[in-house]
């Protein structure tokens, strides 16, 4: 009876241990403050889920809004981010307030339609906004980029 019982247990700090592993790997970047539309996260592992009020922004996500959807969102910095209709956003790494040696960092990427960003609490040397044609340091202001349909960006 106690090697079952053992067996259980070890079993279920096996799945603890898993799933606390999977969990700290998606770490929370933001939330969104409303959405009209349509407007999806397709998250770093593939999976699709419709964006609302109060949905969670994660590291490795890509946001996007339909042509007749916007998205609005606040990073853990406090940085307030409008998608325009049509756009496609990736937030590829996002640390703020971290921990030990480990510094604050933000690595944003916009493949297509418009943002406008006013900045937040995040040093800003460690921010960075990529569009395909250019990599923008951000220092701390409000900003409007958008990628054109010839595939300029006007900034």
């Amino acid at each position: 009876m106690r090697k079952h019982i053992f067996g259980l247990a070890a079993g279920l700090f096996a799945m603890i241990v898993t799933s606390t592993t999977s969990w700290a790997a998606a770490t929370d970047a933001g939330v969104v403050l409303g959405s009209t539309g349509e407007a999806t996260a397709k998250s770093a592992d593939g999976t699709t889920r419709k964006m609302d009020r109060r949905s969670s922004i994660m590291v490795g996500d890509t946001l996007m809004t339909g042509t007749a959807g916007t998205m609005q969102i606040r990073m853990k910095d406090g940085a307030v981010l409008a998608l325009g209709e049509g756009s496609e956003f990736a937030v590829q790494s996002y640390s703020y307030k971290a921990a030990g040696d480990a510094k604050d960092s933000a690595s944003l990427k916009l493949l297509k339609g418009t943002l406008m960003q006013v900045s937040g609490q995040m040093e800003k040397s460690a921010y960075s906004l990529e569009t395909p044609v250019s990599t923008l340091g951000i220092r701390g202001t409000t900003f409007n980029i958008s990628i054109n349909p010839n595939g300029s960006v006007t900034a």
